[in-house]
C-alpha cells in the first residue's frame, strides 16, 4: 500500500494558524532549525568531522554549536561558523507580529513546493515526532530528534560519496 503524499509545510502552517501556543513554540525553534538546516546543506559531500576540520572547529565543539546547545553558543563561534560557510550572521530585533507574518509566509511558500514521495514520507514521520514533542513543550528532545536526523543524513552522504 503506497503512502499518501502529505504536505508537511501545509500541515505545520495550518496547525500554527489554529494553535497559537504551538505556533509560538515552533517560531521559538526557528533560529536553531535555520542554523542546523544551513549547516546540513554546507559541503554535503563531507562528513561532520570533515566539516568541522574545514571550518576550524573540533568536532565536539561544532556539534554542540549546531545541535546540542545553540542557545548557549558564543556569538564569536556563530560568526566563525557563518564565515566558514561563506555566510553572514545576521541578528536583528523585529516586532513579533512581523516575525510571525514572515514565518507564515515562508510556510506558505514551502507548502507550494513538490517533494519526492519518499523524502516526503520520511520528512512526515520525522516532523510528526517533532510536532508531538513540541506539543508537550519538550524542545530539547525535539532538538535531539532533529540532530539525529541530520547525523543520519550526514552518514548517508558520506556513504554515497565513498561508493
Amino acid at each position: 500500500m503506497p503512502f499518501e503524499v502529505f504536505n508537511v509545510s501545509g500541515y505545520i502552517r495550518k496547525t500554527c494558524e489554529e494553535d497559537p501556543k504551538f505556533r509560538d513554540l515552533y517560531i521559538k525553534m526557528q533560529p536553531d532549525e535555520k542554523i542546523m538546516r544551513t549547516f546540513a546543506g554546507f559541503q554535503q559531500n563531507l562528513t561532520f568531522k570533515g566539516k568541522a576540520k574545514l571550518l576550524g572547529f573540533k568536532k565536539k565543539k561544532l556539534q554542540r554549536i549546531v545541535a546540542d546547545d545553540i542557545d548557549s553558543a558564543k556569538l564569536k563561534d556563530l560568526k566563525k561558523l557563518a564565515d566558514g560557510m561563506g555566510k553572514t550572521l545576521r541578528i536583528e530585533f523585529v516586532p513579533k507580529e512581523q516575525s510571525i507574518r514572515e514565518f507564515m509566509d515562508e510556510l506558505m511558500e514551502e507548502s507550494g513546493e513538490n517533494m519526492n514521495d519518499m523524502q516526503n514520507q520520511e520528512l512526515c514521520i520525522l516532523l510528526d515526532s517533532i510536532l508531538a514533542l513540541l506539543e508537550t513543550d519538550n524542545v530539547e528532545k525535539a532538538k535531539e530528534v532533529i540532530q539525529n536526523a541530520i547525523n543520519r543524513i550526514d552518514r548517508g552522504m558520506t556513504t554515497s560519496t565513498k561508493e
